[in-house]
């Protein structure tokens, strides 16, 4: 784990390269509270080590390399829960999400009836956890406000177009340099607060559902995530682009939705936990 974070101040302007209906709202935010995020995506190694099946593979779009340093790929969001549980529990810290009358292995078909926070708020939870968009954005700019924290995008002529980013190939695996593949974690440049591949690799889940501009229209603080009304489906967020994917999606601003109990090959996870 590395680096405490605090008072994110987030800008996001429209009409960038890349900017849509859901990035192009410039609002700020405050965290009150002091983190700990894991420094390099969770990994193959750490999955086996809790005693679950290794989920890695491929499909016809993009693989998992398959080494304990690659990032684990190829979970749910719900598995990455329950391995935050099993980490807390480890660790004997409290368990941050609420999974009930649970079958299957993470990582292997797991599924439970009930999936809740097992405490009122995020910030409330001294265990591990999947990070807020806000947390996870927060770290990944490492005090920057432009598209990656090395510098801007590059403008090309459509938003999926693969090509070399001056700015980004430097620290991201995507589809101009990865083969489709995700690599070793920790092998490109970090950020200015010793976290890597917050760009590229593997695509990484944080709490938050995909409903509305995210972090709302206007400032708030400690921002929680959309909270869903009963029988309502949303998709959960993804964040940090993927191995496949193009540059676009690896800006430090780019929120994807992809249903809750999705799964495939370079999407991973990091977690947090309060310092």
């Amino acid at each position: 784990m590395s680096h405490p974070c605090r008072d994110l101040r987030h800008g996001r302007t429209a009409r960038r390269f890349g900017a849509d209906a859901t990035i192009d709202v410039q609002v700020t935010v405050t965290l009150t509270h002091d983190y700990w995020m894991q420094q390099t995506e969770l990994t193959q190694a750490d999955w086996v080590k809790a005693g679950f099946p290794n989920p890695s593979g491929e499909d016809p779009y993009s693989r998992d390399c398959l080494r304990p340093d690659c990032p684990v790929g190829n979970i749910r969001w719900i598995d990455a829960a329950a391995y935050a549980n099993g980490l807390s529990r480890s660790a004997g810290l409290p368990e941050c999400y609420d999974l009930r009358a649970c079958t299957g292995t993470p990582g292997a078909n797991f599924a439970c009836t009930r999936v809740a926070l097992s405490v009122a708020t995020n910030y409330a939870c001294r265990g591990y956890r999947i990070p807020t968009e806000a947390e996870w954005e927060y770290a990944a700019r490492a005090g920057t406000a432009t598209a990656f924290y090395t510098g801007p995008i590059r403008a090309l002529p459509l938003l999926t177009d693969c090509a070399d980013d001056p700015n980004l190939t430097p620290i991201a695996w995507y589809c101009f340099d990865s083969g489709k593949s995700t690599h070793p974690v920790a092998r490109k440049a970090p950020n200015a607060w010793g976290l890597y591949d917050m760009s590229g690799n593997a695509a990484e889940w944080v709490y938050d559902w995909m409903a509305g501009v995210g972090y709302g229209s206007g400032p708030s603080t400690d921002p929680d995530g959309y909270r869903l009304a009963p029988g309502e489906s949303k998709g959960r967020v993804a964040r940090g682009g993927a191995a496949a994917l193009a540059s676009t999606f690896a800006k430090s601003d780019y929120r994807y939705g992809i249903p809750a109990d999705a799964h495939g090959p370079t999407f991973g996870v990091r977690l947090v936990r309060l310092k």
